[in-house]
């Protein structure tokens, strides 16, 4: 049988997922990209306000590139479960990785599996059994413990020849690594490196990746352009929600994946206007940084997107339109046309799916709100699901953990396997507002999503609440195999979320404990428990301010106490989290605490690697003083 002729047959999540009629960004997009070569390409950034759909934008524009090799990295931890700000080494591996085999880069893959290597970290997947280093890594062990004055510096090629064995030699040719290293500039750059710490290799990695792209990227047809970056929700990588503070020391990292030479377009999405012209003027001329405000989608597109989730009624049309309303981008530029939120648009669409799956008819009253009430447009949408309530108790559970995999989403709907958990788990899967993040199996709930749901059940229902965060506690410590693994973590965010003070206390013997045995990587792998827990120190409530404050001054200790991975960045975190504490603990009103914390600064200024060693000596001293 043929389907009759304008049957629905699209979800709401698979219209969402690929549908965004971006003229404009489309056109700049392209422009940037067909630029000849021998040209600069800039830096293209799409800022605005949350829910304007750039992370579905991007996504749509990187599946349409054919030609050329692409990456999509998603900052926000939620999604990746990495914190890129606090390594951004792991971002440049990232980078790599996604290029795939065809792309040789000798010097970053040598430079990155040494420096692992001198930490002592080979738990990386890429330098396991077949993954991209895993050659590279054997070749680093085998030779790392060989005297520097052994490695015939005039005749590398021939001694690696004889040292190693012939499936490695042969890899290594393959992929570049062999014609570096009997280079002219191979053989010096792996004695430099078997020399160098680790602090001194970090700061080199971003600029071998360029040089090696340079280098070994595909040509395109005549064009400057010969890999894409989609970098999106770059406003996660600051530590503190509220503080505006050192941006320009964390978005570092992402200034250095530029260079008008690499043949690299790098393509950002973000909350907020980028301004790298503080750091460095040439990024106020548009040939080399480009800014585009995006707001919602035009009125044409939010009502094909509406038609073809089946809710061509025009009075329906227009209620929903005026609760999508774009009410924060015509606030910042008046002259803008006239937008609608993506993000809000999927929900009112989600909604209406749930009610036609009963037969029922939907009133056009039910959508009249608040213009951006998203939190009365979840409610809406709870109450379409109908029933007991069960399903809708389930959603706002899973909004409490940040992620989760099928296993976990089924057993918080209940505990026992029936046809309707399995058939509940498949409907979540259809809505617009379910992500799957970058770790593959698991899921996630876009952010609008889990923060309204979240405090729709803290506000209605605190005690379950907590209950059910206590639920998520138990569950994830059930999985946990040892102290520090990612389950323990899981686990230990939900104490955080109820008992901030209890989480507190035990992260930080945790993490004595591991200085004190020296297991220094899981010591480091404790850091990114933090990832997940959200601080705004400019929140109402004076207690929780304090706690995060208390909080934030005990990880810049363990940042400052660290020894491995990035020493200068490690350094800068911990100050952006001095200077956040700083914010709650006043003089005034602290001054124990404001006291203890300018001490804290203080060692850190003294202790930054390279920079201006006199100015950050004489910062440390203010702040001594400061603390006296």
């Amino acid at each position: 049988m043929f389907p009759t002729l304008g049957q629905i047959n699209t979800t709401p999540s698979e219209e969402l997922s690929y549908f965004t009629n971006r003229v404009d960004e489309l056109t700049a997009f392209n422009r940037i990209l067909n630029i000849p070569e021998k040209q600069p390409i800039p830096v293209l950034m799409f800022y605005g306000v949350g829910g304007a759909g750039k992370s579905w934008m991007l996504k749509r524009l990187k599946q349409q590139i054919k030609a050329i090799p692409t990456v999509y990295l998603d900052l926000d931890p939620k999604v990746s479960e990495q914190s890129w700000g606090k390594e951004p080494s792991l971002a440049f591996a990232e980078i790599r990785r996604q290029l795939g085999t065809s792309i040789k880069c000798p010097r970053f893959d040598l430079a990155y599996t040494w420096l692992r290597y001198k930490e002592g970290r080979s738990e990386e997947p890429m330098f396991k059994g077949s993954g991209l280093l895993g050659n590279t890594w054997e070749f680093v062990v085998e030779v790392g413990s060989a005297a520097a004055e052994d490695v015939p510096f005039s005749s590398l090629g021939s001694w690696l020849v004889g040292k190693l064995t012939a499936p490695v030699n042969d890899w290594l040719s393959d992929k570049g690594l062999h014609d570096w290293l009997v280079s002219e500039l191979g053989p010096k750059d792996f004695i430099k490196l078997k020399n160098q710490l680790p602090s001194e290799i970090y700061p080199e990695l971003g600029q071998k990746l360029l040089l090696d792209l340079q280098e070994n990227l595909p040509v395109n047809n005549g064009l400057t352009a010969r890999a894409v970056v989609f970098l999106d929700t770059v406003e996660a990588i600051r530590e503190d929600r509220s503080s505006t503070d050192r941006l320009d020391s964390a978005q570092s990292w992402l200034r250095e994946l530029y260079h008008d030479e690499s043949g690299l377009f790098v393509v950002i999405a973000g909350r907020d206007r980028l301004e790298w012209d503080r750091v460095n003027t040439a990024f106020a001329s548009e040939k080399y940084l480009e800014q585009h405000l995006i707001g919602g989608l035009s009125k044409s597109d939010s009502t094909l997107f509406l038609s073809n989730c089946g809710i061509t009624d025009s009075s329906l049309q227009d209620a929903i339109l005026s609760v999508c309303y774009d009410e924060e981008t015509q606030l910042i530029r008046p002259n803008s046309s006239i937008g609608y939120h993506p993000f809000s648009l999927g929900l009112c669409a989600d909604t209406c799916q749930n009610v036609h799956s009963r037969g029922e008819s939907i009133d056009p009253n039910s959508f009249r709100m608040d213009k951006g009430d998203i939190h009365e447009l979840t409610r809406r949408f709870l109450r379409s699901m109908g029933g007991d309530g069960a399903y809708a108790l389930w959603l706002k559970k899973l909004a409490l953990t940040p992620q989760f995999d099928e296993i976990a989403a089924k057993v918080c709907f209940s505990e026992h396997a029936s046809v309707e958990r399995d058939a509940a788990w498949d409907e979540l899967k259809t809505y617009s507002f379910f992500r799957p993040t970058q770790q593959a199996g698991w899921y996630s709930l876009h952010a609008k999503m889990r923060e309204a749901l979240s405090e729709t059940l803290q506000i209605e229902h605190n005690t379950k609440w907590i209950e059910h965060h206590h639920r998520w506690q138990n569950y994830w410590q059930s999985l946990s195999e040892n102290h520090e693994d990612l389950m323990a973590a899981k686990s230990w965010y939900h104490i955080w979320c109820t008992e901030p003070g209890t989480a507190k206390s035990k992260w930080n013997q945790l993490a004595k404990t591991t200085r004190q045995e020296l297991r220094m990587a899981d010591h480091y792998t404790l850091l990114d428990w933090w990832i997940p827990c959200e601080f705004d120190t400019s929140i109402d409530n004076e207690a929780l301010r304090v706690q995060q404050a208390d909080a934030l001054n005990l990880l810049g200790v363990e940042l400052w106490n660290a020894t491995v991975g990035d020493r200068a960045a490690n350094i800068q975190r911990a100050i952006e989290c001095y200077e956040a504490a700083l914010r709650v603990y006043t003089e005034e009103a602290f001054p124990q605490d404001w006291a203890m914390t300018q001490n804290n600064l203080a060692n850190a200024y003294g202790d930054i690697p390279g920079g201006d060693r006199a100015a950050n000596i004489q910062r440390a001293i203010e702040c001594y003083e400061a603390a006296l």
